[in-house]
């Protein structure tokens, strides 16, 4: 790792950009086997669950993967396999029960975009089938079936990635990076939130399809605001610190929109990880001024995060010491200046009349990176950054937290759990 306290500026910039387009930096430290795949040979994907959210990952790799053709397309509602079909190509086969999409023959791999309900049963049966797996967040409805994941993943061997797309994101690794220089130095709280000011509803032209296509709203199919926005902080908490959160309380509700759903609009916990860090989460549905962001906070500084850039203040303490040389604390220092890949700067003396410094960086889509890096590791039979135990890990942690919440009490993390 290179030592950013001596680097020039255009050594920074010229790091930063290669951390955004190179997707094999992002797996580096896993063992590579020999692959299965020459470079040259075709990659055939089956879609399962080709909603919006399905066709996102759809659009983000269909013109740009090099060798990777969707083959296969799945989805219950005849508008949403439309539209990915529509996306996939003449050639894609259309289903609507997944099982026969996995019998199909010219099928190496599968994406799984369904409500969090089905992750684990098409994930495992999908691995029995011997495909490889990239499967969406929350990695599954329960922490029974995210153990059973996991341990069909060890059973099978089959490369399984989860839709982590921060893991993923050149601003997140770069951070990642700066902790572990100890550029805020020792870490020792984080507050995240994803404040949105909406109903979360999708349109329903038929009333008897409102649990499918607004299945957020229902227990039955979801885990609510933390597994659908909360599972990506969390995961950034856990990579962070590099350890599982130890126990977890909150509070939460449904206060504001009366329109029958049963997940909660608003969620408010306090997770506490070894040593003492606690990391406050907030989700809500009726104000969105503080948008998304998580705030790391050191004793020498603070990164505050979002999936567009970051901003990196330095303590009044670090600013004055005798020996503040350290990255970030020389106001006069240009490089000081520029510490994220989207800009960020060491706080101005008076925030109403200085603006941060920004600096223009290539945009590059974390979604796009994560499903070529899932290609990449399918070639390559290497281990995927976001593996099987990793959305274990932010998943568990999310049912804590919804657990907590429903029966009041502290929830800690079992052994029995992983």
């Amino acid at each position: 790792m290179s030592d950013i306290k001596n680097m020039s500026r255009r050594e920074f910039i010229g790091t930063a950009g290669a951390v955004g387009l190179s997707i094999g930096l992002m797996n580096s430290g896993f063992p590579s086997i020999k692959p299965n795949y020459t470079p040259s040979e075709l990659i055939r994907v089956g879609v399962i669950g080709t909603g919006s959210r399905g066709c996102r990952l759809i659009r983000s790799f269909v013109n740009t993967a090099k060798n990777v053709k969707i083959t296969a397309v799945c989805d219950v509602l005849s508008a949403h396999l439309a539209a990915g079909k529509e996306l996939s190509g003449a050639s894609a086969k259309e289903y609507t029960d997944y099982k026969k999409l996995l019998e199909q023959k010219d099928l190496d791999c599968v994406i799984i975009a369904t409500p969090p309900y089905l992750h684990a049963e098409m994930s495992i049966a999908a691995m029995d089938a011997g495909k490889d797996v990239f499967c969406e967040k929350t990695l599954a409805y329960s922490i029974e079936q995210c153990k059973a994941i996991v341990n069909k993943v060890k059973e099978t061997k089959k490369i399984f990635q989860v839709g982590h797309q921060r893991r993923y994101n050149p601003v997140y690794t770069r951070t990642m990076e700066m902790i572990k220089e100890g550029v805020i130095g020792k870490v020792t709280t984080i507050r995240s939130q994803w404040h949105r000011n909406g109903n979360w509803r999708r349109p329903c032209p038929d009333p008897s399809l409102e649990r499918m296509i607004n299945w957020r709203m229902y227990r039955e199919y979801s885990c609510g605001l933390m597994g659908e926005l909360g599972s990506h902080q969390v995961d950034v908490a856990n990579w962070v610190l590099g350890k599982r959160p130890i126990k977890v309380a909150g509070f939460g509700g449904i206060n504001y929109w009366k329109d029958g759903r049963e997940t909660y609009d608003n969620v408010h916990l306090v997770y506490e990880y070894p040593d003492g860090v606690r990391m406050l989460y907030s989700s809500i549905t009726t104000n969105a001024h503080f948008g998304c962001s998580e705030q790391i906070m050191g004793d020498e500084g603070t990164i505050i995060l979002t999936e567009q850039g970051g901003e990196f203040f330095k303590e009044e303490i670090a600013r004055k010491a005798p020996e503040a040389t350290a990255f970030g604390t020389d106001r006069t220092h240009e490089l000081q200046k520029f510490i994220l890949i989207t800009g960020a700067t060491i706080k101005p003396e008076d925030p109403s009349t200085q603006e941060a410094k920004k600096i223009a960086m290539e945009k590059v889509d974390p979604t796009s990176i994560q499903m070529l890096s899932f290609f990449e590791c399918i070639r390559e039979n290497k281990e995927p950054a976001c593996n099987a135990e990793v959305g274990r890990d932010a998943s568990v942690a999310i049912h804590m937290g919804i657990r907590a919440m429903r029966k009041s009490e502290i929830v800690y993390w079992e052994p029995s759990f992983t």
